[in-house]
């Protein structure tokens, strides 16, 4: 199965969560985001695709973070001004 995959032209969809297999002859990835219930497509194997992903999860969890603290700042100015 893995040999025709590899020597194959056209374009398969394969399911699998054996990454090693996937990694044998994939040069693309479809993700299934379940949060926004989009499809994104990342190009390299099933390790890159999963590198970018958490790349972009982490990034985005540092802008939750940063905008969190500035919506605490903003509490905390608009109590000190009500105090005065």
């Amino acid at each position: 199965m893995t040999a025709f995959l590899q020597n194959y032209e056209g374009t398969v969809l394969v399911i699998s969560h054996d990454a090693e297999f996937l990694n044998s002859f994939t040069d693309g990835i479809l993700y299934l985001d379940v949060f926004t219930k989009k499809v994104e497509q990342f190009v390299g194997d099933y390790h890159d695709a999963v590198e970018q992903v958490e790349r972009r999860i982490e990034a985005q969890n540092r802008e939750n973070a940063r905008l969190k603290k500035e919506a605490i700042d903003a509490k905390e100015q608009s109590n000190e001004f009500a105090h005065k």
